[in-house]
């Protein structure tokens, strides 16, 4: 199995931060990626409490007489180098989180 050896909170921001892991893959390999997360800190990553908070949202759109086309949305993704279909999703913030002083 797997396992994180270090993670870093790289970035300070109100509603989403940028975490750096640094890894061991399931092949005994080192490996390095980015975790986007709500959390506050290291410490409130799902990574360190194996509790599941969910922080973002999905929007599954169908639509059509009979409901059967779904929605996607063409992205360019620059860690792939090229476009990917995908569902419309974001994070969810508060009335209260955005007119927090």
């Amino acid at each position: 199995m797997g396992k994180s050896n270090s993670v870093k909170k790289l970035t300070d921001n109100k509603f989403v931060n940028l975490y750096g892991v640094d890894a061991t893959s399931v092949h005994d390999t080192p490996v390095s990626y980015f975790v986007a997360s709500r959390a506050k800190c290291v410490e409130d990553l799902k990574l360190s409490t194996g509790e599941n908070h969910p922080d973002g949202v999905i929007i599954y759109s169908i639509y059509g007489e009979q409901r059967d086309t779904v929605v996607l949305i063409r992205q360019y993704r620059y860690t792939l180098g090229g476009y990917i279909s995908e569902f419309p999703e974001g994070l969810h913030v508060t009335w209260e989180e955005l007119h927090a002083g």
